[in-house]
């Protein structure tokens, strides 16, 4: 999994390398009509995930929902020919996604325990710097707008990150807070003890819980394939719709349960925008 993600980068790597290329020599020969701009709008993120299950009798059912954010930041557009350009932009995004689980043990009656249900609740917000890089199509619609539409590589790197989570016990009226900082090595500080006792035995509902990253710290380096469609006035306003593919995988294994767990994690993001060049 290490080497498939390497492999990842380095083709993200050269691809922008690529990019970069074209945009030193396009500035050079097009300084002149470059256009910087501006834009900024709401995010719509998750992540795809994809989490080992261990242990013989507990089951987990989780769904991962969307997180609201938001993006700002400049972009400048150099061009090419009259329909093709190439547009770096630097952004800051807001990012994670929210999910809720429910972590379901049951052993077998002839162990002499019942069976028991945890149901979490958790939002993770991440902030990352976007450096996304662009080939830009525009076509002209009438004398006042065009379509337009962009590909390309793009970068990132988390900053700041933090993760909330709610947690109920089904057998008792054991009701946790826990909170954690993304990015960094540090496990989720709970508000009380998570030791829960049940009569003839105790037990930690912390060891249920599978996702990795509760335990780790995510990776903060991030890269992918980012897309837009949009609108754009002569006047220089413009409308974009965004929609940036993770290709990296976030996840660091960690150890559990005697047993190393590899998942997968990866962003997801749907941004509209609003622009203005100058």
């Amino acid at each position: 999994m290490k080497n498939g993600c390497m492999n990842k980068a380095n083709k993200l790597l050269i691809i922008s390398v690529v990019f970069g290329i074209v945009s030193i020599q396009t500035y050079a020969e097009t300084k002149d009509k470059a256009k910087f701009g501006i834009k900024g709008g709401v995010n719509a993120s998750t992540m795809l995930v994809s989490l080992p299950t261990s242990g013989d009798y507990t089951q987990y059912n989780t769904k991962y929902k969307y997180n609201m954010g938001f993006n700002a930041g400049m972009f400048v557009e150099f061009p090419l020919t009259k329909t093709f350009s190439f547009q770096p932009e630097l952004m800051l995004s807001a990012k994670g996604m929210r999910n809720e689980s429910y972590i379901l043990q049951t052993p077998p009656s002839t162990m002499g325990y019942t069976t028991l249900e945890l149901h979490s609740i958790t939002k993770t917000s991440l902030l990352y710097i976007d450096l996304p890089l662009y080939l830009k199509f525009g076509f002209d619609l009438n004398n006042s707008s065009k379509l337009i539409a962009g590909i390309g590589p793009y970068f990132a790197y988390g900053i700041y990150g933090k993760m909330n989570s709610e947690f109920v016990f089904s057998t008792s009226s054991n009701h946790w807070i826990g909170k954690k900082n993304i990015f960094r090595e540090d496990e989720i500080n709970f508000n009380e003890s998570t030791w829960v006792n049940l009569g003839g035995w105790s037990t930690n509902v912390i060891s249920w819980i599978r996702e990795p990253y509760w335990y780790k710290s995510i990776k903060q380096l991030d890269g992918g394939i980012s897309g837009f469609i949009g609108y754009e006035l002569h006047n220089n306003w413009m409308v974009t719709a965004t929609y940036d593919v993770g290709l990296l995988n976030l996840l660091y294994p960690v150890e559990k349960w005697d047993e190393k767990l590899e998942g997968t994690m990866y962003n997801r993001t749907i941004s509209i925008s609003l622009g203005y060049k100058f």
